[in-house]
């Protein structure tokens, strides 16, 4: 009997919304991150270092020093400059996330898998829970003055929040708005969020069997690199990969 991996796609579907009735989000709102590696906590890059906090600024300073005329004309703010840095590699205390559940798995599958999985988050729950609000707000603190960013890392102490705050910056960056991309901020606990806010996120492994059809399935759906970073680099590739030439 031939095993028929989309017969899996069903269940594991299940699996997700089962995981957002889980974190109280089940008919819309939910946020997703995909993971290669199910051994990955819920950290963003910064603190993934022993010395990342203590080089905090120098990241900061640096890239926006260094960067000048090649940052957009829209970089405004603290907070787009830290948005471009998180984007293009430097490591930040931003952690992406997506309300798209097609790019989070775009992100879980690709490269190279090890458990792959995808992470549900709950972000109105955990901004309510964070910043002791009333309801549940996600942030834009680009427009407030009193979050701004230089200030907080420069004297961390002046940073209100100890759990991680989910923000929603401005979608005027090409590979946020297409990823429909939000963050959550690490505040002054350097924990995993999932070990800081286990009841507000839930993890969904993909079965090994589902690996290669869910990449299968994005590609036929149109969710490959070019429909999620919209560059030349991921032009070339999709088409290259579209034609069976993809080195």
């Amino acid at each position: 009997m031939n095993f028929n991996p989309g017969a899996l796609w069903t269940p594991f579907i299940a699996e997700i919304d089962d995981a957002k009735k889980k974190v109280s989000v089940a008919r819309s709102g939910a946020w997703f991150r995909g993971h290669r590696s199910g051994t990955w906590k819920l950290s963003p890059g910064l603190l993934r270092y022993p010395n990342g906090l203590a080089r905090e600024q120098t990241l900061f300073v640096e890239f926006k020093n260094r960067g000048g005329e090649l940052l957009k004309e829209n970089t405004k703010t603290d907070w787009d400059v830290l948005t471009q840095m998180q984007h293009y590699g430097v490591p930040t205390r931003l952690l992406d996330w997506t309300d798209r559940l097609a790019v989070a798995l775009f992100f879980a599958l690709t490269g190279e898998d090890d458990s792959p999985c995808l992470w549900v988050l709950n972000p109105f729950l955990l901004s309510a829970k964070a910043t002791t609000s009333a309801k549940g707000v996600v942030f834009d603190f680009g427009d407030d003055p009193d979050f701004g960013y230089s200030k907080f890392f420069s004297n961390p102490q002046t940073w209100p929040f100890v759990l991680p705050v989910p923000i929603f910056p401005p979608w005027k960056f090409g590979r946020i708005g297409q990823q429909a991309g939000f963050f959550t901020v690490h505040g002054t606990d350097a924990s995993p969020l999932d070990v800081l806010a286990p009841r507000f996120c839930a993890k969904v492994t993909i079965p090994k069997d589902l690996v290669e059809y869910g990449r299968d399935r994005l590609r036929d759906d149109g969710f490959d690199e070019f429909a999620i970073f919209r560059d030349l680099d991921s032009l070339g590739r999709s088409i290259a990969r579209k034609y069976g030439m993809l080195r």
